[in-house]
């Protein structure tokens, strides 16, 4: 606490013996690829990054997670984040952030958007991080 003493230091154990080698990027069946970048970008339509997956698999899944701050600059306007896999969105279910603003300011929105897509296809996949405006 604030008005105790220091203890003694206590003594060191004994090294413990070497693992086993391990792969890199990944945990049992499961690889991890992190892509990360600062964008600041006034685009309203189209892809904004994208990032080179390898699976090894047909029949994998891809878990995206995407962690980032939006810009609504216009009232009265819907936008539509979304992820697509060389290209195509996710069917059925499409992994996407939707925001519409009513008002006259600018709105700068943190969000994080997860979702996981059946891509049946090995070797490379490129994910994409889009921007659009909403149906209807």
């Amino acid at each position: 606490g604030k008005d105790g003493i220091n203890g003694v230091p206590g003594v060191n154990g004994t090294k413990g013996e070497q693992g086993p080698p391990g792969k890199d990027c990944s945990i049992g069946d499961r690889h991890f690829k992190e892509c990360a970048w600062r964008l600041s970008t006034h685009t309203d339509t189209g892809l904004l990054k994208d990032c080179k997956f390898n699976k090894s698999k047909t029949d994998s899944y891809l878990m995206v997670s995407i962690t980032s701050n939006i810009r609504q600059g216009k009232a009265q306007a819907c936008s539509r984040w979304f992820v697509t896999f060389d290209g195509n969105e996710c069917s059925p279910y499409p992994i996407d952030h939707v925001y519409y603003r009513n008002t006259a300011n600018d709105d700068y929105i943190p969000f994080t958007m997860k979702g996981v897509c059946k891509i049946n296809k090995s070797g490379v996949v490129s994910v994409g991080f889009n921007v659009g405006v909403c149906q209807g």
